[in-house]
């Protein structure tokens, strides 16, 4: 007895349906606390495709209506709503209702035209093989893990075995007398299908875990409110910056930035504003400096930078153009203008100098433009340095030194 002859077609697709169901139920428990992100509706999309297979196992058995359209819309359904998974896990909403319109046209073509067997095998099979070969490009273009590789392969090659059963049948009837013909390319189509329903399961879920991932690691790292590093992460981050100006002798500065009269914005404007205010200066600082400059939210109203790599007179035109930003288009609800100061130290060759020394500095010449008025820069200067900058009313500075 033949390997073909043990092979039985029905019997394939009464395990088809259990196996998708299976990575169903795997999919919802394992991402049972974030159905987002395209997974409901691949989940949906793969029980209408079980449905559809449950279907195709009873042909002989019920109408044609049921077990030939009901069962070829179903897949084309289920299959295009996979397409709209991952189109809404790439782009993080949901796609147009119109990308499930091939499968009503399906369903209207296979009930009202007169298709005889190979017809309407090639029909099912073009309308079916599109929406596997989009996936396959899908998953290709996708950058969260390695698992878009395999997830690619297998639905491609699903796409050309599905449109090559087709063929096969619509230019050799008499080689396929039945649905359930014991063809090689037949068995093949259907154990493929095995395939994808495993390994596309599996790889957009690693899909989903790896953004969770990405997440948590965002929310560890960053401010809530404005995006910006939280405390921890920018002092791990500027410890390593130190390291690397250590090693190289880079010049660096840091800035301590404090938003005025924060406390009376909260009071006379209330909170949501407050938090509008401090979101809004933390899109016009970060917009303000270089990419690979470091800004964080200290707590409160205060923030932090890093700048590597700069000079005195980069580090001063940066601070200003910083402050000035913020006075230009951040304002309150009465159309007035928030402004901030900023405190500014330098670390020449750093030596032993880290980056709470650094900033403690910083702290302290922000201080100093607290008391000259707010709203201007105040340069942490070396006993021997005779620089500074002024502030925006024209008060020039005294050579402030912090030591």
């Amino acid at each position: 007895m033949g390997v073909l002859e043990v092979i039985d077609l029905r019997t394939i697709l009464l395990l088809l349906p259990f196996t998708a169901l299976l990575m169903v139920l795997i999919l919802w428990l394992g991402r049972a606390s974030d159905r987002g992100h395209g997974l409901g509706r691949w989940t949906t999309g793969l029980t209408l495709i079980a449905g559809g297979w449950i279907l195709m196992a009873t042909r002989g058995y019920l109408p044609p209506a049921l077990s030939v359209a009901l069962a070829d819309t179903c897949i084309t359904l289920g299959l295009l709503l996979q397409v709209g998974g991952i189109y809404e896990f790439r782009h993080r909403k949901p796609p147009s209702p119109s990308i499930l319109l091939p499968a009503p046209i399906l369903l209207a073509a296979l009930l009202l035209l007169p298709l005889e067997y190979p017809e309407y095998s090639l029909l099912a099979s073009l309308f079916i093989s599109a929406p596997l070969f989009v996936m396959g490009v899908q998953s290709w273009t996708l950058s969260d893990t390695l698992a878009r590789f395999p997830m690619s392969i297998c639905y491609v090659v699903g796409s050309v075995l599905v449109l090559a059963r087709g063929l096969h049948i619509w230019f050799s009837p008499e080689a396929v007398l039945h649905f359930f013909a014991r063809h090689p390319l037949h068995i093949a189509t259907f154990l493929e299908s095995f395939a994808m329903t495993i390994c596309g399961s599996f790889g957009f879920l690693e899909l989903q875990r790896r953004r969770a991932e990405r997440n948590i690691r965002h929310l560890a790292m960053y401010d809530e409110l404005t995006q910006l590093l939280n405390r921890r992460a920018f002092f791990e981050l500027a410890e390593r910056e130190r390291l690397k100006a250590k090693r190289s002798g880079l010049t660096m500065a840091t800035m301590m930035l404090d938003v005025d009269h924060f406390k009376s914005i909260n009071d006379r404007h209330g909170h949501f504003t407050g938090d509008r205010v401090l979101s809004e200066i933390g899109l016009r600082m970060g917009e303000s400096m270089r990419p690979n400059d470091l800004l964080g939210r200290a707590g409160g109203e205060e923030f932090v930078a890093l700048l590597v790599d700069v000079s005195r007179d980069q580090a001063v035109a940066g601070a200003q153009r910083i402050r000035a930003d913020v006075e230009q288009q951040v304002t309150l609800d009465d159309e007035t203008s928030v402004t901030i100061s900023i405190g500014l130290a330098f670390c020449e060759g750093w030596g032993e100098n880290t980056v709470d020394e650094s900033l403690r500095r910083a702290d302290e010449a922000l201080y100093e433009a607290k008391r000259r008025g707010r709203n201007c820069v105040v340069v942490a200067q070396s006993a021997t340095s005779t620089r500074s900058p002024q502030c925006p009313s024209g008060e020039p500075s005294t050579g402030h030194s912090v030591n």
